[in-house]
């Protein structure tokens, strides 16, 4: 396995894994959410240089940080999408609406409780081994 290929499989993984960890917290209220996790990973070989950048819908923000009481009220179309979802009336989108403005919605930073230490320092380990294995490929080559 390459580089590349570690990224890749690595980063999938974190994707359903988040996915998983989302649902089972209970904070799960749409598929909007979920089926908006993707990720790009960049490599430059030359420079070593190595990012895996991921991507979540806009209200994203707001799972992880929450929404303070007291806030202006909250879009109209991802409340009443999640409405839906739940099986309740969109007559009631102004008062859920209005509940969200008033008492605020609790952060879920799913970010940091999945990017653990272990979890960065796991990943680290196999970059590094891997890196170890294209150089020592490299060299090899380029002696032969």
């Amino acid at each position: 396995m390459n580089l590349a290929e570690y990224l890749n499989s690595k980063s999938e993984e974190d994707l359903a894994e988040i996915a998983e960890l989302f649902i089972s917290s209970g904070k799960f209220a749409s598929k909007d959410f979920i089926n908006s996790l993707s990720k790009k990973v960049f490599i430059d070989i030359p420079s070593l240089k190595y990012e895996i950048e991921y991507f979540a819908i806009s209200y994203e923000k707001y799972i992880r940080s929450g929404r303070r009481a007291g806030s202006k009220y909250p879009p109209k179309i991802p409340i009443q999408n999640w409405m839906k979802f739940k099986g309740i009336p969109l007559q009631f989108t102004v008062p859920i609406q209005r509940a969200i403005a008033t008492q605020g919605i609790k952060s879920f930073d799913f970010i940091d409780y999945y990017f653990t230490d272990q979890k960065i320092s796991d990943l680290s380990k196999g970059i590094s081994e891997l890196l170890q294995k294209d150089l020592t490929q490299t060299i090899k080559t380029s002696i032969e």
